[in-house]
């Protein structure tokens, strides 16, 4: 009877050992503080990842439990947050090449939107970086747009144009191509006044009004009627007013910190900072569904830093792991 029960309680413990069988991952990151910058804001302490994407991610001893993988990052109580973006415009960038790309990477980049013109895509074309792959250019034409990047949409993941054009030919020929429409101009409110005049109200069409440093909006509201996403530079003065008319704002200028420092300085709540740096980002350039929060299914692309962005610790801030697609691109030695 007893070497019945014996044997019985022997099945059971291998049976269990058989149902709580680790899965592989390609990377494990743990011992961290996440922030998900989803919808509700939530924290985890590891992720797991598999083919470039979030399998996974939760407390730590419960993806250790789930997952084993010969590549793990043991993050030493750091802080992870979706990989962040940055916006760079060619004419005020002296040195627009493959070693620029590199030192943004350095700085946390995961993504990057370049303004600039038809010379800029062929100077960092050589470049298979992870980064480069995950450059959007914006010509400065939608001519220019179509006959430069036939592939686009395939290679460059491509679905925008920059322009200073104010006609409302243009603006209707843009929206019906469904190319999200970027201004870029010395005079932000001549672009709203155009706006204004021309363009339906609220659509998808994510439409970005570039506003330079000095400029002092004075018909915000337009933003709000005509669902105008503003990009701001990160030490302009009007940022919480207009972030107030749109609830979205991506912020210009400055590497990834710098510009979240510089927005938090200028009035920006820390939550709103780190959205506009990520979540919001990815919104205006129609990849909120790949990046841009640390969800299941997401490009694994991931900013870790020596410091909690959201506290009032005040540590100089290091980018320790700039992660793209489950791959190490930086690491701080």
């Amino acid at each position: 009877m007893k070497n019945t029960v014996f044997l019985v309680l022997l099945s059971c413990i291998l049976i269990g050992c058989g149902e709580v069988r680790q899965k592989e991952a390609d990377l494990i990151l743990h011992n961290a503080t996440v922030y998900t910058v989803n919808t509700s804001f939530t924290k985890a302490e590891a992720i797991a990842v598999k083919d470039g994407k979030i399998i996974d991610l939760g407390a730590e001893r419960e993806i250790l439990n789930r997952y084993q993988s010969k590549n793990k990052i043991d993050c030493r109580k750091a802080f992870i947050y979706p990989g962040f973006h940055t916006e760079v415009y060619s004419k005020y960038q002296k040195e627009l090449n493959q070693d620029f790309i590199r030192r943004l990477s350095a700085q946390g980049a995961t993504s990057v939107a370049i303004y600039g013109g038809k010379e800029v895509p062929a100077l960092l074309r050589g470049d298979s970086s992870a980064l480069t792959k995950n450059i959007t250019y914006y010509p400065q034409s939608v001519q220019e747009f179509e006959e430069l990047h036939s592939d686009a949409q395939r290679f460059y993941n491509l679905n925008g144009v920059f322009s200073t054009q104010r006609q409302e030919r243009y603006l209707t020929e843009t929206s019906a191509k469904g190319i999200p429409l970027h201004w870029h101009v010395n005079q932000a409110d001549d672009a709203l006044d155009v706006l204004a005049e021309f363009v339906d109200g609220t659509n998808d069409e994510r439409r970005a009004l570039h506003i330079m440093p000095n400029d002092n909006l004075k018909r915000t509201e337009v933003l709000r009627e005509k669902t105008v996403i503003p990009m701001v530079h990160y030490l302009h003065g009007q940022l919480t007013e207009l972030l107030d008319q749109n609830k979205i704002l991506v912020l210009t200028g400055g590497m990834p910190v710098e510009r979240f420092q510089g927005a938090v300085a200028s009035g920006l709540r820390k939550r709103d900072a780190l959205r506009a740096l990520t979540i919001w980002s990815a919104l205006v350039h129609f990849n909120e569904a790949n990046s841009g929060s640390i969800e299941k299914g997401k490009r694994a692309d991931f900013t870790v830093l020596n410091a909690d962005l959201l506290s009032d610790v005040k540590t100089e801030v290091k980018v320790l792991y700039t992660i793209i697609n489950g791959e190490t691109l930086y690491k701080h030695d």
